[in-house]
């Protein structure tokens, strides 16, 4: 990952955040099909992919901790796009 982008709404009654990561990434391994990210507990709403020719669905595999992006093997670099809502457990807390 070369660059993380954060737009984030807090949701203060709620205790939750939903939000939108942009992922800026350069592959480093050859042979490599996808890159993972820690994602425990989200709401997933969209994944999409630019590889320099705009935003597309993106394939993705979420197992509520981790998720899968594939990233095709023609690509040396690109952006990822996860919209999310979450209630953090960790990290982040809201205190009224």
């Amino acid at each position: 990952m070369l660059h993380l982008k954060l737009d984030l709404a807090l949701d203060l009654d709620e205790r939750s955040v939903s939000g939108t990561a942009t992922l800026q990434f350069e592959r480093v391994t050859r042979g490599a099909s996808h890159f993972e990210l820690d994602a425990v507990g989200f709401d997933l709403r969209t994944v999409r992919i630019d590889l320099g020719k705009g935003w597309s669905t993106a394939t993705a595999e979420y197992d509520g901790d981790s998720l899968k992006v594939k990233v095709p093997a023609r690509a040396r670099s690109g952006r990822v796009q996860v919209s999310y809502q979450a209630r953090p457990r960790r990290g982040l807390y809201f205190i009224r």
